[in-house]
């Protein structure tokens, strides 16, 4: 009797953890928007390939975070992408 009540507990410990785990917002994981944030990508042709984070602001109603893009080997130019995150998923929102 007594195993079956720790099987159970262990069940249910097992259960509330998969759920909890599922309100883990998993976007930040893959497409990280927090502010201060820099990375860099080598593309295929050898460039290097700058993204820098800044502060969350409101555009057209909707919260964006401001991505900072700078190409410097190929183009030598640099430009903004506005990242928004509703419950579909992350998105360019404006360039």
């Amino acid at each position: 009797m007594k195993n079956k009540f720790a099987i159970s507990e262990l069940f249910l410990f097992f259960l509330l953890l998969v759920n909890l785990s599922g309100c883990v917002k998993k976007s930040t994981i893959y497409y990280p928007l927090k502010e201060g944030m820099i990375w860099e990508y080598q593309t295929s042709m050898n460039a290097k390939v700058t993204v820098t984070n800044f502060a969350t602001r409101e555009l057209k109603g909707r919260k964006v975070t401001p991505q900072k893009i700078m190409d410097m080997d190929i183009l030598g130019q640099s430009y903004f992408s506005f990242i928004a995150e509703d419950n579909k998923g992350i998105y360019e929102f404006a360039t």
